[in-house]
């Protein structure tokens, strides 16, 4: 145990610092030479990215026509309307980007024209290329899913799905050990037709679920779950709903996944489920229709401090919101569809992808 002199200087260091914004922690380095050791260390890591979740000041990234733009989702901070250019490492145009999932301030990239994968740092302007000379870390945009995430050895993981030919193999990346390796593929063949559409992964306690839907008919949509410790696939249903063109989007809430489930194409029938133990429970329906076009490939992630789910769609950029306290979906940014080639939502980190 401590001893009482040395608790304020403690409390400083895993009180107070971990909860400074990473450009403070950055210019906390050069106080001296046990800061520096100290905010570089896996513990701090740790211990910032776990209040970095859960800050308000969440930002949104848009590869647009001529440069990424970070701007802030905190509309009470007063940079709210002042978006930052970020100049991009790779050897190609911003409008050749695809953001395809975040963790920890890290996003992982596919370089449209190369179809390769990166992970890169947007604040700390650090990248790591994934692809190799075995085709490993090479992205297919109309076929491939990928999500991020972290096991209990606290080694980033990123689980690529891809599938050529009709052959799903699964992937798997590891950043501490900077190498590929394959998993026991799914054997049910549902999961491997081109018509077969597979979400993002959405990273939830110590797995990632995808949702994987054939041809848009009701009864034919699954949700998998990824154990990221067992590096183990299984298979959750869906809630029992009737109805045409039922799609899900899903979203961590508070640590527990829910599933936004849209019914028909235009005018929406939404509803929102919670999965507890493996079993559906229906939280709300909203109202009344919402006319509103539903993509497969969008993305949502949960803003815990404004109580809204941010809605991203990956192939046009489009952004929308849906307000869990007023039950309705309404649009939250003004991006033109021209410049919002590709947008994500993530939340500033020093973790670097050169670990």
């Amino acid at each position: 145990m401590a001893d009482l002199p040395d608790l304020p200087f403690l409390v400083v260091l895993y009180v107070i610092l971990p909860r400074l914004p990473p450009k403070v922690v950055t210019q906390c380095k050069v106080v001296c030479k046990q800061w520096l050791s100290f905010l570089s260390s896996p513990e701090f890591l740790r211990l910032h990215c776990y209040f970095m979740r859960t800050s308000v000041d969440q930002k949104i990234i848009t590869a647009a026509l001529r440069s990424c733009i970070v701007r802030s989702l905190d509309r009470e901070s007063p940079n709210f309307n002042l978006p930052t250019n970020v100049h991009t490492p790779f050897n190609c145009q911003s409008y050749n980007l695809l953001f395809i999932s975040s963790l920890d301030g890290m996003l992982c990239v596919c370089l449209k024209k190369t179809c390769e994968l990166a992970v890169w740092n947007p604040l700390t302007h650090v990248y790591r290329k994934l692809s190799n000379s075995n085709g490993q870390g090479f992205y297919d945009l109309e076929y491939d899913s990928l999500g991020i995430c972290i096991d209990s050895s606290y080694d980033y993981i990123i689980v690529h799905i891809k599938r050529i030919h009709s052959i799903l193999t699964i992937w798997i990346y590891s950043m501490r050990q900077n190498s590929w390796s394959t998993i026991r593929c799914l054997e049910d063949t549902v999961y491997l037709g081109h018509t077969s559409t597979w979400s993002p992964g959405t990273l939830c306690g110590n797995s990632l679920y995808f949702t994987v839907c054939q041809g848009c008919r009701s009864g034919n949509e699954t949700l998998l779950r990824f154990d990221v410790d067992s590096r183990m696939f299984s298979v959750i249903g869906f809630p029992n709903v009737c109805g045409q063109q039922v799609l899900g989007n899903l979203v961590n809430i508070r640590d527990e996944l829910h599933l936004i489930l849209h019914s028909g194409f235009y005018n929406l029938h939404v509803e929102l489920w919670k999965l507890q133990t493996e079993t559906w429970m229906k939280v709300f329906v909203y109202p009344h229709a919402v006319h509103k076009p539903v993509s497969l490939v969008s993305t949502i992630k949960y803003v815990n401090a404004t109580g809204n789910c941010i809605e991203v769609d990956l192939m046009s950029g489009a952004v929308g919101q849906i307000d869990l306290s007023m039950n309705e979906i309404t649009g939250f940014s003004n991006l033109p569809l021209y410049e919002s080639l590709s947008t994500v939502i993530y939340h500033e980190t020093i973790v670097s992808p050169d670990l």
